[in-house]
């Protein structure tokens, strides 16, 4: 079993039972405090015990739920040590399904911190997208600037799963942008005198980010001077050295193969600069400080221009909580109340399952065991008791759920009036495992093609079901 650093007089004893039979013992008090959900299971009598303190079922691993133990225990355990990109998405999965909103905080500082950030920034940005934090995947969707994201081959990762293919084309269009903005930078820094109507010369525009006029090519008048100029942040017209120019062509020509920011800070940009001033003993002396100095100037600018992008294209942020909404399609109106058909009213039923709206439903379990392993699973676990009927809350909202269940029972298919109901209730299908019914709600997005072709062709394939051609 394993041991806690917390001291004696916080552990008032529970034990929680992960999936794989690991016996962890925790605070009840510091879980009851960190989550609804779980000071619920605590209070309810225990059906096992272990060294005489109540044992709590959950669902999640042994690695999982020593990580949830080490954030509801943050005063006196480290921060837990996630490695992985499915490790973080398996952590947040279960935070977010206990309501622990402290945690998902930290764990959101963890992975805005996370070195698999730059190493694995793909998987990271769906996970931030599916969870909704912005920080997170605004650093992510920059690290992928340094990946082929839209060359082949294509870099894969499970946790693409989590997003739809309109995140992923609003992150291909943040590469384009950025990229494009990169080389439009770069090659701003030199702006030539333009000829405007009436014979007169426009002042040339300054490059604003360039705040200082003593860079060795701008005041060397020894080597070679470039036929360019440039105007810094001063109001100041420089006319600089060749070999500086020559310089920002090979930088531009290389984020014009790909907008990878390591561009600057590599060896070999350095390296370029340093033998392009060989000839030149003034230049020589200074151009590595001052070449690394411009390089940051240089990095700050295209942060910045990073960020704009990232804030204004990768909106809207799509959580777990809230679909996503294909391709910018516009958010339906709030349903109305959901009118609880008679079937899920029946006095028989040995289960009430509770909707994120306050709707409740009376169902069977044997029906919904059978129909998925997920709620066979749930319904293994203590659930708060309302006289004689247990209730299981879920995140669903009422006409989802309702769709859901009907899908499950022994009676007619639902009509869904919508394509976004249609795709709540495929994700819905999807969160529960309830493979057997995701054919026949499928079939209900027939009726949206002819107007929604592209978000039909979307939905059917994030959920892997072929799409007959319209």
């Amino acid at each position: 079993m394993s041991q806690s650093v917390i001291p004696d007089s916080y552990l008032d004893g529970v034990i929680l039972k992960s999936s794989d039979s690991t016996y962890l013992r925790a605070s009840r008090a510091l879980l009851s405090f960190a989550s609804p959900i779980l000071k619920d299971m605590i209070a309810l009598p225990a059906k096992e015990f272990q060294d005489t303190l109540p044992v709590i079922q959950l669902a999640e691993n042994a690695r999982t739920v020593e990580h949830l133990i080490s954030l509801c225990s943050q005063r006196w355990e480290k921060h837990p040590d996630i490695r992985t990109v499915s490790e973080f998405g398996e952590v947040m999965t279960a935070a977010k399904a206990y309501k622990m909103d402290g945690a998902m905080r930290v764990i959101e500082s963890l992975l805005s911190n996370s070195p698999l950030l730059e190493k694995e920034p793909l998987g990271c940005f769906a996970l931030a997208k599916y969870f909704g934090l912005q920080e997170p995947a605004i650093v992510a969707a920059k690290h992928t600037l340094s990946l082929p994201l839209f060359q082949s081959p294509r870099p894969l990762h499970s946790e693409l799963d989590r997003i739809t293919a309109g995140d992923y084309a609003r992150l291909q269009i943040f590469y384009d942008t950025c990229q494009t903005a990169f080389c439009d930078r770069v090659k701003n820094v030199f702006m030539a005198p333009t000829f405007t109507f009436g014979g007169l010369f426009d002042e040339p525009k300054a490059a604003s980010w360039i705040s200082r006029d003593s860079f060795v090519w701008l005041t060397c008048t020894s080597c070679s001077p470039a036929l360019r100029q440039v105007k810094t942040a001063s109001g100041q017209t420089f006319t600089p050295r060749r070999w500086w120019c020559e310089y920002l062509d090979w930088i531009l020509s290389r984020f014009s193969a790909s907008p990878s920011l390591s561009i600057l800070s590599e060896n070999a940009s350095l390296d370029y600069a340093i033998e392009r001033t060989h000839s030149c003993a003034i230049c020589r002396k200074c151009v590595a400080q001052d070449v690394q100095e411009f390089n940051q100037m240089l990095l700050a600018e295209l942060n910045r221009i990073i960020r704009q992008n990232a804030q204004k294209l990768l909106q809207p942020l799509t959580t777990s909580g809230s679909l996503p909404h294909i391709f910018g399609q516009p958010r339906a109106k709030p349903p109305p109340a959901v009118e609880v058909l008679p079937i899920f009213k029946e006095a028989s039923a040995d289960l009430i399952i509770r909707s994120s709206d306050n709707v409740s439903f009376r169902a069977h379990k044997i029906i919904l065991s059978l129909s998925s392993l997920t709620f066979a699973t749930m319904f293994t676990l203590p659930a708060a008791p309302t006289g004689d009927t247990s209730i299981v809350d879920v995140s669903e909202g009422g006409e989802t759920l309702q769709h859901l269940l009907q899908f499950c029972y022994p009676a007619p298919d639902p009509e869904i009036q919508s394509l976004q109901g249609v795709q709540a209730v495929l994700e819905a299908a999807n969160k529960y495992e309830i493979d057997a019914i995701k054919g026949r709600v499928a079939k209900r997005l027939a009726p949206f093609i002819k107007d929604n072709a592209l978000s039909v062709y979307a939905i059917s394939h994030r959920y892997s079901r072929p799409c007959r051609k319209s």
